[in-house]
C-alpha cells in the first residue's frame, strides 16, 4: 500500500491531474473504474474523467505507467498526517488543469493546523430501498468476493459542506426498520479526495478515501444514541460535522473495535447477515424485509 502524492499525465495534451491518498494504486482503479458502463460519468463528471473517455481508455489502472495516452506516476511518498499539505505544494507548483472543477474558493481555505474533523453521513435504508455498496453486487453477481476495504471507498451528498471535508472522517449511519427505527454503524471513511458529479441538473458530491466496514453493524439505539440523534436534527441534513458532539468519543471507539477483519468477504452474505440481525432485534422487519 503507497501513501504519498500521484500525478495523471495525459501525453497527448500535457494536462495533468494531481492527487493523494493512503492507497495510491486502489485510488487509481476508483478513478478509471466504470468507464465501460452505458452511463460512465454517474461515477463522476469531473474534467479527468471526462478526459479518459474523450481519449478512450479502456483499461483499469493500478500501477504505474502507461495506460493508453495516460501516464500514471507517484511524485512523492509521505506519511498520512502530511497528505493535505504535500497535495497543496504540488498543485501549487505544478497548476495542474484537470483539478480546476474540485478545487473550489471554500477548499481554497487554508487550515494553520491540520486538524481532523469528523462528520456522520446518514443512510435511510427504508427511503432508498437499499443497503450502502450494494450496486456491487448488480455489477458482478452474488457470488464473487471483494476486498472489504474496496467496499468503503465513497460517499455520496448534495451537501457542499463535504468540499472542506478533504482528509476529514466520515461516520457512516445506517437507519431501518419502524417502531422501532433501528440505527447501525455501518463504517467508517476518511475522505481523500471530493469530485463534484453534474446529474440531472443539479450538483452531487463523491467523497472518495480509504475506510472500512464493521465486523457486522453495529446496533447504536440507547438513550445516548438518542440524545446524540437529537444533536443532529435526527439526520435530517443526512451529512453534517459532529465534532462538538460528546458521543463522537463512542463512535471512535466502536469503529476501531468492530474493524472488519479479513481482506476478502462475500458482500452478498454479509447483506443477508445484517437483515437476519434487523429480524432478531424485531421479528416484525422479516415480511418487510422478504415479503
Amino acid at each position: 500500500m503507497v501513501c504519498g502524492i500521484y500525478q495523471i499525465i495525459n501525453t497527448v495534451n500535457g494536462k495533468s491531474y494531481i492527487g493523494q491518498s493512503r492507497n495510491i494504486y486502489r485510488r487509481w482503479r476508483q478513478h478509471t473504474g466504470g468507464l465501460n458502463r452505458q452511463n460512465p460519468l454517474e461515477t463522476g463528471n469531473y474534467p479527468l474523467r471526462a478526459a479518459f473517455l474523450k481519449y478512450q481508455l479502456q483499461t483499469v489502472a493500478s500501477t504505474p505507467g502507461m495506460s493508453g495516452v495516460f501516464e500514471f506516476k507517484i511524485i512523492e511518498r509521505c506519511t498520512e498526517d502530511k497528505l493535505l499539505e504535500r497535495e497543496r505544494f504540488w498543485i501549487e507548483k505544478i497548476k495542474p488543469k484537470y483539478n480546476c472543477n474540485t478545487w473550489t474558493p471554500l477548499r481554497r481555505r487554508v487550515r494553520n493546523i491540520y486538524e481532523q474533523k469528523f462528520w456522520v453521513q446518514y443512510h435511510n435504508y427504508d427511503n432508498l430501498g437499499y443497503v450502502p455498496g450494494d450496486s456491487i453486487i448488480d455489477d458482478y453477481g452474488t457470488q464473487e468476493e471483494f476486498g472489504s476495504e474496496d467496499l468503503v471507498s465513497c460517499i455520496s451528498t448534495n451537501k457542499r459542506s463535504i468540499l472542506n471535508a478533504q482528509g476529514d472522517t466520515v461516520f457512516l449511519i445506517v437507519g431501518i426498520g419502524v417502531n422501532p427505527k433501528q440505527y447501525y454503524l455501518w463504517s467508517k471513511l476518511i475522505i481523500e479526495e471530493v469530485e463534484i458529479a453534474d446529474e440531472y441538473g443539479a450538483q452531487s458530491y463523491h467523497g472518495f478515501g480509504n475506510g472500512w466496514l464493521m465486523n457486522s453493524p453495529v446496533l447504536l439505539n440507547s438513550i445516548p444514541f438518542n440524545q446524540f440523534k437529537s444533536y443532529c436534527g435526527n439526520f435530517g441534513f443526512g451529512f453534517m460535522s459532529i465534532r462538538d458532539n460528546s458521543y463522537l468519543s463512542h463512535l471512535k471507539d466502536l469503529s476501531e473495535t468492530n474493524r472488519l477483519g479479513v481482506a476478502q468477504i462475500n458482500f452478498d452474505n454479509y447483506i443477508n447477515d445484517f437483515y437476519n440481525q434487523v429480524i432478531h432485534v424485531n421479528p416484525k422487519e422479516e415480511r418487510r424485509l422478504f415479503g
